[in-house]
């Protein structure tokens, strides 16, 4: 009993670890934060015959194992990890008592990897067992509530079912319904919602509306943590008044958002990419067609989409559907 306890205890810690992980990123873009994550799975513990573990122990092990592969942006692994922690709590279900936040954030971490999967069948169950379960607070009834709309946006948006996105965010702002200070409360699920809405007024070609939830997530957001989303925010930021063609404001920012990315060492293949189109974009007289540099924007990030680690930014947003219609 007291080796089984010091188990939970250590795999607890090793939980709140990538927890932490968890709050500074969102997948992993350089080869020293793929190692460091590694090291966290590389311990003893985790080499450990599952008969070994309790069930506590055992569910601790899952989420880490189904955050390390979503932090790697393998999607499939991870999605597997979190569908095995969620057979632990069905055979072990006074763990759901003990701990019901966790056990609704899988069902949520598994719905979101069926959304991103685009395993339809598979995700509309996982709704189906998160509005089923009833947590025990008035603060987990909340948060159930948002992190179903959360994920029901993300499923349109990855569906590329656009108007059905936009209807699915301008029906929840219609109702009045909002938990306050959901960016510092749930801050990945409102992060989840401010990209993916904007994702959704992209993609029926709305971009004001867009920049008004991309605004929206760079002045709440706490650049300390998710910082690879805030970088990206800020990419986004520059293509959307771009797309206005807010072109006064745009040299500018070009300028800042450079300067910012390189303080934080964050200026990798793909960002060098849009601020140079960005740029020679601004360098044609307006009148002048832009076509080719869609056309050479468009080889760049598919050169990217190939390339292990750089491939990963497009974990945060899918920029080709955008540009494959401004170079069609």
């Amino acid at each position: 009993a007291a080796k089984a306890m010091e188990l939970d205890i250590q795999f607890e810690l090793e939980y709140l670890n990538m927890v932490k992980w968890n709050k500074e990123l969102e997948v992993v873009r350089t080869a020293e934060e793929s190692n460091a994550l590694k090291k966290i799975i590389g311990k003893s513990i985790f080499d450990l015959d599952e008969s070994e573990l309790s069930s506590k122990s055992r569910i601790y092990r899952r989420y880490i194992l189904g955050l390390f592969y979503f932090f790697q942006n393998d999607l499939t692994r991870s999605g597997q990890e979190f569908e095995k922690q969620l057979d632990i709590f069905a055979e072990s279900p006074h763990n759901i008592e003990t701990n019901p936040m966790m056990y609704l954030r899988s069902l949520g971490n598994k719905c979101l990897m069926n959304a991103k999967r685009g395993r339809k069948g598979s995700f509309d169950k996982g709704m189906l067992a998160i509005q089923l379960f009833d947590p025990p607070t008035a603060h987990g009834k909340t948060y159930k509530l948002y992190l179903m709309y959360m994920l029901k946006l993300m499923s349109l948006v990855e569906e590329k079912n656009y108007s059905g996105a936009v209807a699915h965010i301008e029906a929840r702002e219609n109702s009045n319904v909002e938990a306050p200070n959901i960016h510092s409360t749930w801050y990945i699920e409102w992060m989840y919602v401010c990209f993916n809405s904007a994702s959704a007024y992209i993609g029926i070609e709305d971009y004001k509306h867009a920049l008004r939830f991309i605004n929206e997530f760079l002045n709440k957001a706490d650049p300390r943590l998710k910082q690879d989303t805030y970088c990206i925010a800020r990419v986004i930021n520059l293509l959307l008044h771009f797309e206005l063609d807010n072109r006064d404001l745009l040299e500018y920012q070009l300028e800042s958002t450079q300067r910012y990315l390189k303080s934080r060492k964050r200026l990798f293949k793909f960002e060098k990419a849009v601020l140079q189109f960005i740029r020679d974009s601004l360098n044609l007289p307006p009148e002048d067609p832009n076509t080719h540099l869609f056309q050479w924007l468009k080889r760049e990030l598919t050169k990217i989409q190939q390339t292990p680690l750089e491939k990963n930014v497009f974990a945060y947003f899918n920029f080709m559907p955008w540009l494959e219609r401004k170079v069609d």
